[in-house]
């Protein structure tokens, strides 16, 4: 992860690029530029980025990315990130073209608020979340995000269906009742406070 100083710098980069942009087309392609050439492995560093915006003073900025992340949602083209599966068979060890080597199986891409919550809820190639600062993140995230006034609905939305057809071993039990709970109470427009609490009680 880059240095907290490095962070601020690329988030003050972004939002500046944001800003001489004409519509949230333009928007959108210049944050999915952003996490492209971030890599897979930079996905943690563009939700601290996210993190960074909401904390921001400067409402104009803030706005522009939500409203971007929703054109995104109504595309079906959410920024998203690998995380490996929770678990798998033993064949799962093995090197294939689907696992690339990784020790925890398939990889599946998530959006923002899923995988915050699948790499607090489950074990994943990335060093442990604690419960403190992923409730944190997940509510700064949601505050962010709910600029937009469909977000509210949209995302819920997305989460459920996404649920419904996740492939076998991409959630856990305890991940699926988490994320549903969080879905609900989001859509159901509670305290922010509230939808985190939701998505860490068991």
């Amino acid at each position: 992860m880059p240095s907290p100083g490095l962070l601020r710098e690329t988030a003050a980069r972004l939002l500046a690029a944001l800003s001489i942009a004409s519509t949230n087309e333009i928007r959108l392609a210049i944050i999915k530029r952003f996490v492209n050439q971030l890599g897979e492995a930079g996905f943690p560093s563009f939700l601290k980025i996210l993190l960074i915006i909401s904390e921001s003073t400067e409402y104009s900025g803030k706005k522009w990315v939500a409203d971007s992340i929703a054109l995104s949602l109504i595309r079906m083209d959410l920024p998203s990130g690998q995380l490996t599966a929770w678990g798998a068979g033993p064949s799962s060890l093995k090197s294939t073209p689907f696992s690339g080597g990784a020790l925890y199986g398939p990889r599946t891409h998530f959006g923002p608020i899923e995988y915050l919550t699948v790499w607090f809820c489950q074990k994943t190639q990335r060093p442990y979340l604690t419960e403190e600062v992923f409730k944190q993140s997940l509510a700064k995230l949601i505050e962010l995000l709910n600029l937009n006034s469909t977000m509210q609905q949209l995302y819920p939305t997305k989460i459920r269906t996404d649920l419904e057809s996740a492939p076998e071993g991409a959630y856990t039990h305890q991940t699926r009742q988490r994320l549903n709970s969080l879905a609900e109470a989001w859509q159901a427009n509670k305290p922010i406070s509230q939808i985190a609490e939701a998505a860490v009680a068991d």
